[in-house]
């Protein structure tokens, strides 16, 4: 039998920036590529043609899921792959793909879409979306921004299988640099009225307006847009449900709300009983609102689940290092120093470079042991810092011998930091600010 076959299909205008890319990290993986063009006068048309992608050019009509549809309706293969210009697949991706592809009962795949927040950096966010789907006249997509596949799916097959797939995309559109050069905040407000306009009892478009409101800094009118959508949904049968409990919560904390944020977190766990970002958020927040036991008890149990599962919306964080750094900076907070120490050390295993940690642990070793303990501790951290050694190298080999040792006493002084009031800094230190909210398009993630 022959291997089912794949078509990739995009929508782009002026994407050279990223389409090469993009194109180059699906080699192997499909066997057709078809660009809608809206309007490109960069050459982003005759670079897909390069890569032998079939283009379709179509004039930009404010609607995305008219410009998908369009190269929907040229596809030929068995399954159909969307992807932006600004999404790469990671290694691994075409084996998988080719894989899922050939589960003869599934109708659509969630593939990982991993959100880099900077340029190089890791994945901070990663949310399962419908991005492979089974080549049928009746599944087309819906919506003027946020559009989704999935509607037409269930409507034309109520029983239809969907798979959850460990395979990853990385997401570079939504970092802030790139959001701020397109407008599309402004852009998604615009489509998104339109869309309430039309359809004002889809609770889905009221969320995503949120999203907009929350990235534009307007918090009333997010959390106003938010209870809306949460009254028009049956939690347990809405695949987003969970992410608009996270989002909610989120929102009413950095409104200056967060008793309120605390319940609703509560309501969704009640709901959603592994989602492990809920008891981080939970944790967090009632430490902040002076309820130690509690927080204690929601930190711990977001350790003892890790990450969350592959299908809900997640920030991996808030499964390993940020509830650990959170236990260790509230048994600072209270004096239980060994615990502190054992708690910020559990957080410097998830992740090594975590210099707060690593500051707790010298300010705690200098209370507790003295002077040369805390020294020793910072030298052989930092030793293995790899942003340590980098500022150290460039400082003996730039600047004058004065400079570089005022710069080595500099970082060496660094475990002198004793916070008399660690966890003042907490919510700080953990970036529970709204601007590290994260959204961006993450609001379409299961559809």
């Amino acid at each position: 039998m022959s291997r089912p076959q794949i078509s990739l299909c995009m929508i782009v205008k002026n994407e050279t920036e990223y389409l090469d890319a993009c194109l180059t990290s699906v080699r192997g993986a499909v066997d057709e590529i078809i660009v809608v063009d809206t309007g490109s006068d960069d050459g982003s048309a005759e670079l897909a043609m390069r890569h032998g992608a079939r283009v379709i050019r179509k004039p930009w009509r404010d609607d995305f899921a008219r410009a998908r549809n369009a190269g929907l309706d040229r596809a030929r293969g068995d399954w159909i792959l969307v992807l932006d210009a600004d999404e790469r697949l990671e290694p691994g991706g075409a084996a998988g793909l080719r894989t899922v592809a050939q589960e003869p009962e599934a109708e659509a795949v969630l593939i990982q879409i991993c959100h880099e927040p900077g340029p190089g950096q890791e994945p901070t966010v990663i949310n399962p979306v419908v991005r492979l789907f089974r080549n049928r006249p009746e599944y087309r997509f819906e919506g003027r921004v946020h559009e989704q596949i999935t509607p037409s799916i269930c409507r034309a097959r109520p029983e239809a299988r969907f798979i959850v797939s460990e395979v990853r995309v990385r997401h570079l559109g939504y970092h802030p640099e790139t959001v701020n050069s397109r407008n599309k905040v402004a852009r998604n407000l615009r489509l998104l009225r339109l869309e309430i306009r039309d359809h004002p009892d889809r609770p889905f478009h009221w969320y995503n307006l949120g999203v907009e409101y929350v990235r534009s800094g307007r918090l009333p009118r997010a959390l106003a847009c938010f209870r809306r959508a949460r009254r028009g949904i049956e939690p347990e049968r809405t695949p987003w449900a969970h992410l608009l409990y996270k989002t909610e919560a989120r929102c009413l904390y950095a409104a200056g709300q967060p008793g309120d944020a605390l319940a609703l977190i509560q309501e969704g766990l009640r709901l959603f009983p592994k989602y492990t970002d809920l008891y981080c958020l939970a944790g967090l927040i009632a430490l902040d609102l002076g309820r130690w036991g509690a927080g204690t008890e929601f930190l711990r149990k977001a350790v003892e689940l890790g990450p969350a599962p592959s299908m809900f919306h997640r920030e991996e964080r808030m499964g390993t290092y940020l509830p650990c750094f959170a236990l260790g900076a509230a048994a600072e907070q209270l004096r239980v120093y060994d615990a502190a120490l054992m708690w910020f050390k559990a957080a410097l295993t998830f992740q090594p470079a975590l210099r707060p940690a690593a500051l707790r642990i010298a300010a705690i070793l200098r209370v507790i042991r003295g002077e040369k303990a805390a020294s020793d501790f910072w030298a052989t951290w930092a030793a293995g810092d790899p942003k340590g050694r980098q500022t150290r190298r460039i400082a003996s080999t730039t600047l004058s011998p004065g400079v570089s040792r005022r710069l080595a006493d500099a970082e060496r002084h660094l475990c002198r930091i004793t916070d008399s009031t660690p966890f003042q800094s907490l919510i700080l230190a953990v970036r529970l600010e709204i601007a590290q909210i994260q959204l961006g398009e993450v609001a379409s993630h299961a559809l």
